[in-house]
């Protein structure tokens, strides 16, 4: 899972990175919300970020908020740091959303980051989508192409990612019963360069080698089936 911290406070950010690169994150971090914007617009993707309401520069925690919400339609996670009174149109925005979670940054310490994890996991579990297949559990991020194979980053690339998610749903709808078509397939990629008919079978076996011992990739006439292993 990665997740960006947006904190001015570089003592604070430090230390909220460290500990966290402790439990096994992957952690970004910027200073101002003008930095994520940017970032957001060359395409980077974070499973959750933990966003200080009080910025310093043109653009606050609400403003960031704001941006992602309404002009990037990005529904993904947010966790605010606050330590101060939040004013009434500000608790109002952060009320209605149901993907936000308040954080009293003056009552938790980095050190014990226990609080603010347990904020993270109920978030992602909103905002994710599960599959079981035999014994192994496969969680999509609905914000972030990445894919969670028991609780572990498969690290797949962005077509990879599109071809086991067309996969799995396609498992989960029709019970196992019926392969993915390759149209179908195709037609989930999109306009995405790779999207050739011959590329297919290189990115399935690339993603067989990135699953051996956890699901079967198996070619019937025109799709694919997956099942346990």
């Amino acid at each position: 899972m990665n997740l960006l911290i947006v904190e001015d406070d570089l003592d604070y950010r430090e230390e909220w990175r460290e500990s966290f690169i402790r439990h096994g994150l992957e952690v970004f971090c910027e200073s101002k919300a003008e930095r994520v914007v940017i970032n957001l617009d060359k395409g980077d993707k974070y499973d959750v970020i933990i966003l200080d309401l009080n910025l310093k520069g043109s653009m606050s925690g609400i403003d960031l908020i704001r941006v992602i919400r309404v002009e990037k339609n990005d529904q993904t996670p947010v966790i605010v740091l606050t330590s101060s009174t939040i004013l009434k149109d500000q608790l109002d925005i952060l009320d209605l959303d149901p993907f936000i979670e308040l954080f009293d940054k003056r009552r938790h310490s980095p050190s014990n980051p226990e609080v603010i994890l347990k904020k993270v996991d109920v978030l992602t579990k909103k905002s994710s989508k599960t599959y079981r297949i035999g014994v192994v559990d496969f969680k999509i991020s609905s914000n972030s192409s990445h894919i969670f194979i028991n609780n572990k980053n498969a690290h797949l690339t962005v077509t990879e990612f599109q071809i086991l998610k067309t996969l799995l749903e396609n498992y989960k709808t029709h019970s196992g019963e019926r392969p993915t078509l390759r149209s179908e397939i195709l037609k989930n990629l999109g306009h995405n360069a790779d999207a050739k008919s011959d590329a297919i079978q290189v990115h399935i076996t690339n993603l067989r080698k990135k699953l051996n011992g956890l699901l079967i990739i198996e070619f019937s006439v025109g799709g694919y089936f997956i099942h346990e292993v």
